[in-house]
C-alpha cells in the first residue's frame, strides 16, 4: 500500500510542476487575439493541443484535451486504494459538468454554450462531453449516460425525473443529493479520511446555496427537505436560520466559524457583489480549492497530493476558458472581472 501511494505521489509532484503560474493567468487575461492566447501557453501542457488558427472550438478543445488527458494519465497509473480515490475524485468533478448540462439542457443553450461550461477531466472524456451537449433533452443525456454504462446515471435520471415541469433549481439540487451520496459511499470504501472531509464541504456549500436560492425550488413544497443530511457546518437548524434571513450579510451571519462563513463574508459586505448568489458561490468554490489544495493541507505521504492536485488542475481549466470566453466575446477585462468575479 505504501508503495502504490509513494508512486502515485512521485508523479503528482513532477506532474505539479507543470500547472500555470497566476503571472501567466493574468497574461492570457489580457490576450488582446487567439494568437496572443495561443503564444501565452507556449512551453506548457497544452502547447501540443493547440493547432493554428482561431476558430473558438479548437481552443476550447485544447484545453479540455489537455486536461482530460492529465487526469486520465492518473488513473491509469493508479493502483489499490489510491486508484479508488482517483476514480472517486474524477466522478466528483463529472458532477460539475452534469451540472452545466442540466441548466444547458434546460434553457435550451447551443452545444458551444454548454461545452464553455464545462471541463473534460472526470469519468467522462471529452467526445462524450460534445455527445451530450447535443442532447435535445435530458432523457436523451440520460439514455445515453446508460448505454456508456457511467457509473452514475441512475443519479442523473432520478435528478431529471419524468416531470417535464420539474424546476431547474429542483433538477440541481436532486443530482447533487443523489449524486454526492452515491460518491461518498465509494470514498468510505477508500478509507482516506481527507476525502470525506471534502465531500461533506461539498455539501455544506449545496445546502448554503440551497438556502439563498429557495426561491427556485418548488413553491408547495417546504425549502428545509431540500437539505441534504451528511455535512458539518450546514445543520438543518442553521439551514432553517438561513432561510428566515432577510438579506445575505444576515444569512450569512448565521453559519457557526470556519472556512465557509470567513470566504463569504468579505463578499457579502461588497456592495456590487454582496447580492449576488453566483458571487457568493464562486467565493466559496474558491476557497474551497484553497483549502484542500494550500501548500499547509498537502500531506506528502498521503492522498492529499492527489486531491490538491486534481483541485488545482480543475480550477486552471475553468479559469483558461474564461479568458478565452472573455477574448472571444470582446469584453473588455474590467467589465469581464466585474461580472465573472473571482476567478
Amino acid at each position: 500500500m505504501t508503495r502504490e501511494i509513494d508512486y502515485l505521489n512521485a508523479r503528482i509532484r513532477g506532474m505539479s510542476g507543470r500547472l500555470i503560474s497566476e503571472e501567466r493567468i493574468r497574461s492570457l487575461l489580457s490576450a488582446s487575439a487567439p494568437e496572443v492566447w495561443s503564444a501565452a501557453l507556449r512551453d506548457t501542457p497544452y502547447a501540443g493541443y493547440l493547432t493554428v488558427g482561431t476558430d473558438s472550438r479548437l481552443l476550447y478543445r485544447a484545453v479540455d484535451a489537455s486536461i482530460a488527458a492529465r487526469t486520465h494519465r492518473l488513473d491509469r497509473i493508479a493502483a489499490g486504494r489510491p486508484g479508488e480515490a482517483v476514480k472517486v475524485c474524477l466522478a466528483e468533478w463529472d458532477m460539475h459538468n452534469l451540472l452545466a448540462l442540466t441548466s444547458g439542457l434546460h434553457h435550451r443553450a447551443s452545444p458551444m454554450n454548454i461545452l464553455n461550461c464545462t471541463l473534460a477531466g472526470g469519468v467522462l472524456d471529452s467526445l462524450q462531453l460534445e455527445a451530450l451537449a447535443h442532447c435535445k433533452a435530458s432523457k436523451e443525456a440520460s439514455d445515453l449516460l446508460a448505454v456508456w454504462r457511467f457509473p452514475y446515471h441512475r443519479a442523473f435520471r432520478h435528478a431529471m425525473g419524468s416531470d417535464q415541469s420539474r424546476l431547474l433549481g429542483q433538477k440541481r439540487f436532486e443530482l447533487v443529493r443523489s449524486y454526492i451520496h452515491a460518491i461518498i459511499e465509494n470514498a468510505r470504501k477508500t478509507g482516506y479520511v481527507v476525502l470525506m472531509r471534502f465531500l461533506r464541504d461539498r455539501i455544506d456549500q449545496t445546502n448554503m446555496m440551497t438556502a439563498l436560492m429557495w426561491r427556485t425550488l418548488p413553491s408547495d413544497r417546504d425549502p428545509s427537505e431540500f437539505h441534504i443530511a451528511g455535512g458539518e457546518s450546514v445543520s438543518m437548524k442553521i439551514f432553517r436560520s438561513v432561510l428566515a434571513a432577510g438579506t445575505i450579510l444576515d444569512a450569512v451571519s448565521k453559519l457557526p466559524s470556519g472556512w465557509m462563513k470567513k470566504s463569504m463574508q468579505e463578499t457579502a459586505l461588497d456592495p456590487e457583489l454582496g447580492e449576488r448568489a453566483s458571487a457568493l458561490h464562486q467565493t466559496m468554490e474558491a476557497e474551497l480549492i484553497h483549502r484542500y489544495s494550500r501548500p499547509s493541507a498537502r500531506h506528502p505521504m498521503g492522498i492529499e497530493l492527489l486531491l490538491a492536485y486534481l483541485l488545482s488542475l480543475r480550477r486552471e481549466g475553468s479559469r483558461l476558458k474564461l479568458t478565452l470566453m472573455r477574448l472571444l466575446f470582446d469584453i473588455p477585462e474590467e467589465l469581464f472581472i466585474r461580472m465573472a468575479g473571482r476567478i
